[in-house]
């Protein structure tokens, strides 16, 4: 029974979602609806954000994650775009009011990819770490960043279109950046 506590009360809260803005839902109504006392829910999340990283983990990051590279993130990031359009009701409501949760995931999943891009583009070790790091998370806020803005903005384009222009946009304006800072021609 606890081990479905969490998915059971993962999925009252996308329920609630439906049809309250997340800032009006409380842990109440989330127990209400799972069927779980407040006791219960106290002991799997200290308050509702908790519960809404996990959904988000749960949903999206954990399969996210799995065996990505800069050569494939562009498939996953697809993959994640088209669960959020199947869930848009929930991301959106969720994304209006508490954005930070799910912007942090995607931040550090962002920043090690383009860590990554950036360690196989300096062949000639020009970039010191902390320049590296500086790079890395500039891309990472630029690509976080264009996600939620589709998403706030409807998610009108197709995950895979999206995903499309914004790997060329990435992998030409990466390349750009480390050829200029770095001194490197490529």
């Amino acid at each position: 029974m606890e081990s479905n506590a969490k998915e059971d009360m993962g999925q009252a809260l996308k329920q609630l979602a439906r049809k309250k803005p997340f800032d009006k839902i409380s842990v109440s109504d989330i127990t209400a609806v799972s069927g779980y006392n407040r006791q219960t829910f106290y002991y799997h999340f200290q308050d509702k954000y908790e519960l809404l990283n996990w959904v988000y983990y749960q949903d999206i990051f954990a399969d996210l994650v799995k065996g990505i590279d800069f050569d494939n993130w562009d498939g996953h990031l697809c993959r994640m775009l088209v669960k959020i359009q199947e869930e848009s009701y929930f991301y959106q409501n969720t994304i209006r009011y508490a954005q930070d949760s799910f912007q942090e995931h995607l931040f550090h999943v962002t920043t090690e990819l383009f860590g990554e891009a950036i360690e196989a583009l300096d062949t000639r070790e020009k970039l010191s770490k902390p320049d590296k790091k500086f790079y890395a998370g500039f891309f990472a806020h630029g690509a976080c960043g264009i996600v939620i803005d589709w998403m706030k903005r409807g998610m009108k384009e197709e995950p895979a279109v999206f995903v499309k222009f914004m790997k060329g946009l990435v992998l030409s304006s990466e390349k750009a950046a480390y050829e200029r800072y770095s001194g490197n021609e490529i």
